[in-house]
């Protein structure tokens, strides 16, 4: 993030010296993430992002250094079902008091900051032009430090693991708990992207970016055992944490707002 940081502005100063057109730039988007290939690609997240900072127009493209905060949170989850249900098309899945188990759930809820840079190829007086843009980003906040996950999958899970032991003799038949487990999530300290797609002018200074590309995600988890009656937080405190990485296609729609910085150069963009 350090070096990031160090990239933007050393790339701002050298606009601010060197060129005639210099625009600052905003932009608002939403984005989509599916894990590919990895874990067991059961990750999916969805949000959206703000994004401002500078543009530096060149005879045959552009360069967009920005600044990004973002909002995330899952699409999916786990819930244990007690029963299941199928109407001929789909199954249907219910809880032990026999209510419907949605497939998506906001639990994890997060933000973030960082920095992307951006570059939109031909000139600025064409409707359609390629990009092609970097991303990284770095989790600042989340609701869910310390939450459930699913085994080897890492999404959100609704409630811990449990073993139990079966008595083979009476008079108690009852399962007996002997510990609950669970791996939990810690921080996200890097989500990444390299992304390519379409920025098409709608009208003068505002365009429709359409994108798509990979993604990179490194998670701290912790994995916790503990008995019935204990606080799990407090025994995850002296716990390492592990990494857990992520691939992932994403995609992203968005709607950026060009402003002029001088007025000796007007914008066709």
């Amino acid at each position: 993030m350090k070096h990031l940081l160090l990239l933007l502005t050393f790339t701002s100063s050298f606009i601010v010296v060197s060129q005639e057109k210099l625009q600052l730039i905003t932009n608002i988007s939403g984005f989509f993430e599916k894990e590919i290939i990895s874990n067991k690609m059961s990750q999916v997240y969805g949000g959206g992002g703000l994004h401002f900072g500078l543009r530096f127009i060149q005879d045959k493209g552009m360069l967009d250094v920005t600044l990004v905060y973002q909002f995330s949170t899952n699409v999916n989850y786990y819930a244990d079902a007690d029963s299941t249900a199928f109407d001929g098309k789909y199954y249907h899945y219910y809880d032990s008091n026999g209510k419907e188990i949605s497939s998506y759930k906001s639990l994890l809820r997060s933000h973030f900051i960082g920095a992307s840079i951006k570059y939109i190829f031909r000139e600025s007086d064409k409707t359609t032009r390629p990009f092609i843009k970097i991303g990284v980003l770095t989790e600042i906040g989340s609701n869910y430090k310390n939450g459930y996950l699913l085994q080897n999958g890492f999404i959100p899970r609704l409630d811990p693991y449990a073993t139990y032991s079966y008595p083979v003799t009476p008079p108690d038949w009852k399962p007996k708990l002997l510990y609950y487990y669970s791996d939990l999530y810690y921080s996200t300290p890097l989500v990444s992207n390299l992304t390519a797609g379409i920025d098409i002018r709608l009208i003068q200074n505002l365009n429709l970016n359409i994108g798509v590309g990979y993604g990179f995600r490194i998670m701290k988890t912790k994995y916790v055992t503990w008995n019935e009656g204990e606080d799990y937080r407090e025994k995850a405190k002296n716990i390492p944490t592990k990494s857990v990485y992520s691939h992932m296609f994403d995609f992203e729609l968005g709607v950026s707002y060009a402003i002029p910085m001088k007025s000796g150069g007007k914008s066709k963009e």
